[in-house]
């Protein structure tokens, strides 16, 4: 969800530190909140912003739906190159969300203003970085319908990173039926409770 704020937003002032809190909260289960940061001017950046998810995979156009903070937060650590992450942190003094369990997590930006006319590089995805930002897709279709075994995870963030990181590796397996995928996910549970069950020598 994005927001418009057209008055000035003080960090230090706690009235309206606990509105922010409360929203948040309010959005946390349906669509959780992603903070943003930033000296730009709101036509400058929702101008850039527009830019940045208008993006290209093998020439062809799509868009990146970077606000969305179960995405949001895999851009910087499983798909996009240091460059391509670039066009994203140099409007930001920082983002700010909160992870599956409520935790606030953030990154810090560049903050550079913006040059006169100054257009936002073109993200330009490969397949295979387009195939690891679909396997978020699928962890959230099989997370709809499978569980997996009680006390195994203690977080729901290190579940979804778990399965992220599984979706990752079927991919990688040449893997392409949702079930095949699915079951390769859980079958990597029920190896991951065997070693943890093993004896220590």
């Amino acid at each position: 969800m994005m927001l418009r704020w057209w008055r000035a937003f003080t960090l230090d002032d706690l009235e309206q530190m606990r509105w922010l809190q409360d929203i948040s909260q309010q959005l946390a289960i349906q669509a959780p909140l992603l903070l943003f940061c930033t000296y730009w001017p709101f036509s400058a950046l929702a101008n850039w912003l527009t830019q940045c998810m208008d993006i290209l995979q093998e020439g062809r156009s799509g868009i990146l739906r970077f606000y969305d903070t179960r995405v949001f937060p895999l851009l910087f650590t499983h798909i996009l190159s240091d460059e391509q992450q670039e066009p994203l942190m140099r409007p930001a003094l920082f983002w700010a969300w909160q992870d599956l369990d409520g935790q606030a997590k953030g990154i810090k930006g560049s903050g550079l203003l913006p040059e006169r006319d100054e257009k936002a590089p073109k993200i330009e995805l490969s397949d295979r970085q387009l195939e690891h930002l679909m396997c978020i897709s699928d962890v959230i279709v099989m997370l709809s319908h499978c569980a997996p075994p009680a006390g195994m995870f203690d977080s729901r963030q290190s579940l979804f990173s778990a399965c992220y990181q599984g979706m990752v590796e079927a991919t990688r397996q040449g893997l392409l039926l949702d079930d095949a995928r699915e079951d390769w996910v859980m079958k990597k549970w029920l190896a991951d409770v065997k070693t943890s069950e093993r004896p220590s020598e």
